[in-house]
């Protein structure tokens, strides 16, 4: 190499200097933060031997296969295949607190490009592997945020003690039933209300556990005719409580009595939970942020014929596969058939893609796994993005619709994500 000139040499020495400081920090906040977490080793040597000291060089080999895949129409990307990571990947990614939508293509990104010179009316498949490239940029940036993260798990919170209150809230003339998960510490906290999915066997209190030993205010109710709670239930009715428990943490007078942040006011939802979600944040302008876990586009069910039950009519089929695992036992004054007819007749009120308008801006992280709704999912996301919304994140599971096997990696992409768009 001839470098020719003083000055040439000084700039090689200054990025040589730089390169050798985002390797030491990133190796710095991995064995840092596996001490906090007593790990005593990571699975980074092949064959997932694992290694107790683990370097830059490990883990970049360690995302060496990580690729992403581009199919372009004449300059226009038609679909995007993203990476996926593998579990040592996502926990390499957790312990420096860097959001795997961090390894996303889309607006704004600086590590992934279109095509250049497509030819027309062709369609052009493109294996991308540049995700390495901008590899120790993405993970240096995320450093802070990782170490913010960690102080606050470390550090205890002072003064008041985390709580549960069972809570009895009203909506419509009915009381529903369910609890509040308290955060530790005065003053006011960021609150999460966060809806079950259908009929609600999993209740996802994991997730609401995560986030109140971090900080965070958790509501999670039960909707009207449904475990207990009086009432007929319908989808309609369920979109309605939804609405009424963000109401209730938005009003002054419950603000003050349980220490909520009506700024950053978070709504959470797994399935039907994730309609009701993005109801309630597109009916109530001051819901800061939501989160989508494997969305259940209910006003597009006869489309998609995600509840099916073939050798039927429509509406028969859609009603056998509502009652299908036990659904319809904790749900009372309705049937399989009332529901099915509902969406029927309510196909665009019950369409999440036409709450994208309202939604918008508001940071939006739409979750997806291997369930079959993903690529209604996407749609609803690409939806958001038409409507002008800059702030949405992707982020896809390798596992069912319950997210079984990889909790704890979901309660903590889901504060990461939005520790980071909240407001502070």
């Amino acid at each position: 190499m001839f470098l020719k000139s003083p000055t040439r040499i000084e700039a090689f020495f200054t990025v040589y200097f730089l390169a050798l400081l985002i390797q030491a920090l990133i190796e710095r906040e991995l064995r840092q933060t596996m001490k906090r977490e007593r790990l005593k080793a990571l699975p980074l040597y092949p064959e997932e031997r694992r290694c107790a000291h683990p370097t830059t060089e490990q883990v970049l080999r360690l995302f060496s296969h990580a690729e992403r895949h581009v199919l372009s129409r004449a300059g226009r990307v038609v679909q995007s295949f993203e990476a996926e990571f593998t579990p040592p990947q996502r926990q390499v990614l957790d312990l420096l607190g860097v959001p795997a939508s961090g390894f996303r293509g889309g607006a704004g990104s600086a590590c992934i490009t279109s095509p250049k010179s497509i030819p027309p009316a062709s369609l052009v498949y493109t294996p991308a592997k540049k995700t390495m490239r901008c590899l120790p940029l993405i993970l240096l940036l995320a450093l802070p945020l990782g170490a913010n993260t960690a102080s606050a798990r470390a550090t205890p919170i002072a003064g008041k003690p985390a709580a549960m209150a069972q809570m009895v809230l009203p909506s419509h003339g009915v009381m529903l039933y369910g609890i509040f998960y308290l955060a530790a510490g005065a003053g006011l906290h960021p609150t999460a209300v966060l809806f079950h999915g259908f009929p609600g066997f999993e209740q996802n209190l994991d997730i609401a556990q995560y986030l109140r030993a971090r900080g965070w205010n958790v509501l999670a109710m039960h909707y009207r005719g449904s475990w207990g709670v009086k009432g007929d239930f319908s989808f309609k009715h369920a979109a309605e409580d939804a609405d009424a428990q963000v109401s209730y943490v938005l009003d002054p007078e419950n603000a003050q009595k349980y220490g909520i942040d009506p700024r950053r006011v978070t709504v959470i939802g797994h399935s039907m939970g994730g309609y009701m979600a993005a109801s309630a944040a597109a009916h109530n302008s001051r819901v800061a942020e939501a989160v989508l876990i494997s969305a259940w586009n209910i006003g597009n069910d006869y489309e998609t014929r995600t509840m099916w039950v073939s050798g039927a009519t429509s509406i028969q089929s859609v009603a056998k596969g509502l009652a299908t695992d036990n659904n319809l036992l904790p749900l009372s004054g309705t049937s399989g058939e009332a529901l099915a007819r509902e969406i029927y007749d309510n196909q665009p009120a019950l369409n999440i893609n036409n709450l994208a308008p309202v939604i918008a801006p508001r940071p939006v992280l739409v979750i997806t796994a291997n369930d079959g709704l993903a690529p209604q999912d996407r749609a609803f996301a690409e939806a958001l993005r038409k409507a002008g919304d800059t702030h949405v994140t992707e982020d896809h599971w390798n596992t069912d619709h319950s997210y079984s096997g990889v909790r704890a990696g979901l309660s903590s992409a889901i504060f990461k994500w939005t520790h980071a768009n909240l407001l502070r």
